[in-house]
C-alpha cells in the first residue's frame, strides 16, 4: 500500500504548486487499485479513483491491460499550464508522417466530470464524457459541455485495426451558441464570415466527418 497525505511540491520547472491532499494506492500482483486521489494543481482541483488489472503482465510479457479511471473536478484551469511565451516557435517538420498504431492489448476507459473548465478566453461548464481505448481504437464517447450560452456534443474515433489504412470519424453538434460571444472568442469565425460581426442571436451547427 502506498499512502500520501498533505504533500506539497513546488519547482521552478512548474508554473504552479502541486498539492496532494490524499493518495492511496493498493498494490496487488493482479490488480492495482487507487481508491482515493485528492489533489490540487494551482487553482485546479482533481479527485480520482480507478483500477489497473494485469499491469505486471503488460509491462513484462506484453499481456492485456485492463483499467479505468474516474476523474472529477469542480474547477480546472488549463490557462495556468499553457505557455505564454510569444517567442516560442516550432520548426517545420519535414519528416514523413506515419500512422500511430493503437495497441490491441489495452482496454482502458477514462471518464471525466468537470464542473468548470477555463481554457483561453472560454468559460466551459458541465464537461463530461469518456475516452475509451479498446480493440485497437480510441473512442470519444458521450462528450458534452455547455459554452457560449449553448451546448456542444462531440463523438469520434481513431481506429487502426488495419494499420495501413486507419479510420477516423468525428461528429459535432453545437446548439444555441451566442453569435457575438462566438465571434469574440474565435477570431477565425469573424474572418471567414465578416458579416457575423454585425449579427446577434443564436445559431447551431451539426457536422460529421
Amino acid at each position: 500500500t502506498i499512502s500520501i497525505s498533505d504533500m506539497i511540491y513546488a519547482s521552478s520547472d512548474l508554473p504552479k504548486t502541486v498539492e496532494v491532499h490524499s493518495l492511496q494506492v493498493l498494490l496487488d500482483p493482479k490488480v492495482i487499485r487507487m481508491p482515493v486521489l485528492d489533489m490540487k494543481l494551482g487553482n485546479t482541483d482533481l479527485k480520482a479513483d480507478g483500477t489497473l488489472e494485469n499491469a505486471l503482465g503488460f509491462a513484462l510479457k506484453d499481456e492485456a491491460l485492463h483499467g479505468n479511471i474516474n476523474l472529477r473536478s469542480d474547477n480546472t484551469d488549463l490557462n495556468e499550464w499553457m505557455s505564454t511565451s510569444a517567442d516560442t516557435s516550432a520548426a517545420a517538420d519535414t519528416a514523413a508522417m506515419s500512422v500511430v498504431e493503437v495497441p490491441g492489448n489495452i482496454d482502458f476507459t477514462l471518464r471525466a466530470d468537470i464542473a468548470r473548465l477555463a481554457y483561453s478566453d472560454m468559460d466551459i461548464r458541465s464537461v463530461h464524457g469518456a475516452l475509451v481505448v479498446r480493440d485497437k481504437a480510441v473512442r470519444m464517447e458521450n462528450v458534452a459541455m455547455n459554452m457560449l450560452d449553448g451546448s456542444l456534443a462531440l463523438s469520434g474515433s481513431y481506429a487502426t485495426a488495419d494499420p495501413h489504412s486507419p479510420s477516423i470519424d468525428f461528429s459535432m453538434d453545437a446548439k444555441d451558441f451566442d453569435i457575438r460571444k462566438t465571434v469574440s472568442t474565435f477570431a477565425a469565425v469573424g474572418k471567414m464570415a465578416p458579416m457575423s460581426k454585425h449579427c446577434s442571436g443564436k445559431f447551431g451547427v451539426a457536422m460529421s466527418l
